[in-house]
């Protein structure tokens, strides 16, 4: 197997997570790419591979304390967000294509990982739920 670059698109904010989790729609033609440094997922333009272009930022603050993955299905756009304090559940946030907030439901402690079933009717959540010492709130 031999692997060509078409393009690339760097954050500007080197190792803190910054373009971690990416996810594509093809009814859009844009990459969704959460970016933990910032609690944002940008949006790029990937009509045209080899030159991906940011065109928006979906901003996560009012959720929780950081985006830790996104999924894309049928040109909706969700992503898991951890709570300010790690130890209350986080949000499964709903997004158009657009950035526009569709929905916000609950869900465990720390989501982690977020995917649809392959129907899309479905999300499913992987939630960390780490230990916290003895002592800390």
């Amino acid at each position: 197997m031999q692997l060509t670059q078409l393009g690339t698109y760097s954050t500007g904010i080197f190792n803190e997570g910054a373009a971690e989790i990416p996810a594509f729609d093809p009814i859009s033609q844009r990459l969704f790419v959460s970016n933990g440094a910032i609690d944002r997922i940008d949006i790029l333009n990937l009509s045209n591979p080899g030159n991906p272009t940011k065109i928006g930022e979906i901003d996560l603050s009012e959720f929780g304390a950081s985006v830790n993955s996104v999924a894309v299905n049928n040109g909706v756009v969700v992503a898991a967000v951890e709570a300010e304090d790690g130890l209350t559940p986080g949000q499964a946030v709903f997004f158009d294509s657009d950035g526009n907030v569709l929905n916000a439901v609950t869900v465990g402690v720390l989501p982690d990982m977020i995917t649809f079933t392959p129907d899309g009717s479905k999300i499913i959540v992987a939630n960390e739920g780490e230990p916290v010492d003895e002592g800390e709130p």
